[in-house]
């Protein structure tokens, strides 16, 4: 499958009223995998997934979405397509062989932390920083942590976590967000740090 480009239907004579419904999916797909394509990729990382094995499990997910848009009825049922293919995603990753590599963070979609105008070498140390530090933490932080990032609301994380199997409120969120910012706490207050000490030069 191309980029952002549905998969292609076997040739088939369509009236002109499936032609527009055909055309409606097709621009709601492309809009679900330029929305996202690469913030599935990166959640998957955080979560274990090599580049490879995380782009495999992303295509799989967008293809199973692209077949389910086919069938209105179950597709009206999924109110957030975003955290809904995050998980249909996690899932194809996890089928046999499942992750078979030790986490590794895509760090410029993760994190909004570094300052773009830095010195790249300080960029480098940087980013090894926030790799360290993201996969320290607890396997249930790091995924609120990911997710809040991603501009998801508590109600949204409670949605996801709870699809996969959690027991979890927005209270168990909150606590999980506060330690996620606690354990980052000191790597922030460095980057800060960074950027005022540039800045007075």
């Amino acid at each position: 499958m191309a980029a952002n480009e549905p998969p292609q239907r076997s040739g088939q004579s369509l009236t002109s009223q499936e032609h527009a419904a055909e055309d409606q999916i097709a621009e709601a797909f492309r809009r679900l995998h330029g929305d996202e394509y690469v913030r599935v990729i990166a959640h998957l990382q955080v979560h274990g997934a090599t580049l490879p094995d995380a782009k495999d499990a992303a295509q799989d997910a967008f293809k199973h979405a692209w077949q389910l848009m086919h069938q209105p009825q179950r597709w009206a049922q999924i109110e957030n397509p975003a955290l809904w293919i995050r998980g249909v995603a996690r899932n194809m990753w996890r089928t046999p062989p499942g992750p078979r590599q030790q986490p590794t963070v895509a760090i410029e979609h993760a994190a909004e932390l570094p300052d773009p105008n830095a010195d790249p070498g300080d960029l480098a140390a940087l980013h090894t920083s926030v790799m360290d530090a993201l996969k320290g933490l607890h396997p249930d932080v790091r995924n609120v942590m990911l997710l809040k990032i991603q501009k998801f609301s508590l109600g949204e994380i409670v949605a996801r976590m709870n699809a996969e199997g959690h027991s979890i409120d927005e209270v168990k969120v909150r606590n999980l967000l506060c330690k996620g910012r606690a354990a980052l706490r000191p790597l922030r207050d460095e980057i800060v740090g960074r950027r005022e000490g540039a800045r007075s030069r």
